[in-house]
């Protein structure tokens, strides 16, 4: 059984990185997505919005939708990317790269 799960664990991640890939050649790169997000949220919203903000409402969004169809593996997959988008946008507030200290948390 744990064979079987590991290799599901595998494809899932496999598939993960295959849906960056082939979202980015679609949409670009998502640190700019994410920032232009942000940028757009925070206007209409009145209020600081970062990518890190963006990224955790959006799988957020990803969760929710798991509620209503659990069988759907897209939400899983994306899920997965919105995770690790957070924790590379953490890291890079950790080397100071990119998103300046302060910016994760939209203030």
């Amino acid at each position: 059984m744990s064979d079987l799960i590991a290799q599901a664990t595998a494809t899932a991640f496999a598939d993960a990185i295959k849906t960056i890939s082939d979202r980015g050649q679609e949409y670009g790169d998502i640190l700019t997505s994410l920032q232009r997000a942000g940028q757009l949220a925070s206007i209409m919203l009145d209020m600081p919005v970062s990518p890190y903000v963006v990224a955790t409402i959006l799988e957020c969004v990803k969760e929710a939708r798991l509620v209503e169809q659990p069988t759907h593996r897209d939400s899983y997959v994306d899920g997965i990317n919105y995770k690790a988008f957070r924790a590379a946008l953490m890291q890079m507030q950790a080397n100071s790269a990119v998103v300046a200290p302060g910016k994760l948390s939209g203030e």
